[in-house]
């Protein structure tokens, strides 16, 4: 084999793998997009409820099994990247199928607060 062959080929070679790292990266961003909107989505609802809630209406259980649905999606979308905050956002779903009955106690180190899930989200923006 000549250089100039091995060259070309070592050429070709380059030229697939930064193609196949790009590819990479860019479903790896379009999937941290997706779940970003995820988290987003279910934190928008969640205060539009909350808000609903201080100003005087009454609880909605379908609305509440709502955010838990939207707060579980979060949780698998974001799985892959960021194990803790999917672990989070999974408790925050048992935390919405039944709020009256949820034990806080029993969580022991998960933080599910609206604002520490919603901030957890915006450092993965920085990644």
């Amino acid at each position: 084999m000549k250089l100039n062959d091995i060259v070309n080929s070592i050429i070709k070679l380059y030229e697939f793998a930064s193609k196949e790292i790009i590819s990479r990266r860019d479903n790896r961003n379009l999937e941290l997009d997706l779940a970003l909107v995820a988290v987003q989505s279910a934190a928008n609802e969640t205060r539009l409820y909350l808000s609903s809630i201080a100003k005087g209406k009454k609880t909605n259980d379908d609305k509440e099994r709502e955010l838990s649905a939207l707060w579980r999606t979060a949780g698998f979308s974001i799985r892959g990247i960021d194990a803790n905050l999917a672990q989070a956002l999974m408790e925050k779903s048992d935390y919405w199928l039944d709020p009256s009955s949820y034990n806080l106690v029993e969580m022991g180190d998960v933080n599910i607060g609206l604002q520490h899930v919603v901030k957890e989200a915006k450092i993965l923006l920085k990644r």
